[in-house]
């Protein structure tokens, strides 16, 4: 089962201080050059300073997905950057048509979410320590990849509805005026992203305690 959202905010409000901490410096400005980078860009598919410093942002080069994997990654961001907004049902299973150095396709769930995000910042990011806030077992453990795409979605709709209802709980603004205290230039940041850089803090944080 997975956390209510009133325990997600009480977690939120408990690793305050210690996600503060947790996030690194240079995450801020580093989403915003990407973001500028996306936007200013002509073809993404081509622009090799924008996929280096993503490729290291978002870990891309530490999953051993291989470069064909990388490749078409970069061409489906140039590809929909013009919207409409594409499906993530749709953005996994493409990704799954390429191999990854493992010479197999596989679900990468959390990179189609990173995608996602990037073309609509108002759209969440799932990774292990975001799901770990919520308490959401991976289902890893599922061998049929539509069955397993399903609980990924499933727990993907929950996180967007409570980032959202986040957003406009009084209680989640003291846990966000301490963000922004510690980082320049947070007010910069999309809220939608604000509230990932929380959750993938407090996670962290929750993670060392």
């Amino acid at each position: 089962m997975t956390t209510p959202q009133s325990e997600v905010l009480d977690t939120l409000l408990k690793f305050r201080d210690e996600a503060v901490s947790a996030l690194d410096r240079a995450a801020v400005p580093v989403y915003i050059f990407i973001t500028e980078r996306f936007a200013a860009a002509n073809d993404i598919s081509v622009d090799h300073v924008f996929q280096f410093v993503f490729r290291s942002y978002y870990r891309l080069d530490n999953a051993r997905l291989g470069d064909a994997f990388k490749m078409a990654y970069f061409e489906l961001l140039q590809q929909h950057r013009g919207g409409p907004r594409p499906d993530l049902h749709q953005l996994c299973e493409a990704l799954a048509r390429h191999e990854t150095k493992r010479r197999k396709p596989s679900l990468q769930f959390s990179f189609a979410t990173k995608l996602l995000a990037t073309i609509d910042p108002g759209q969440p990011i799932y990774d292990s320590y975001v799901a770990s806030v919520f308490g959401f077992n991976p289902p890893y453990h599922v061998k049929d990849f539509s069955k397993r795409l399903d609980k990924f979605l499933a727990f993907y709709e929950l996180l967007s509805v409570t980032c959202r209802w986040l957003t406009v709980q009084t209680k989640f603004a003291s846990v966000n005026a301490a963000f922004a205290d510690a980082n320049k230039q947070w007010a910069e940041v999309p809220p939608m992203k604000q509230v990932d850089f929380i959750l993938w803090a407090t996670g962290k944080a929750n993670k060392q305690e």
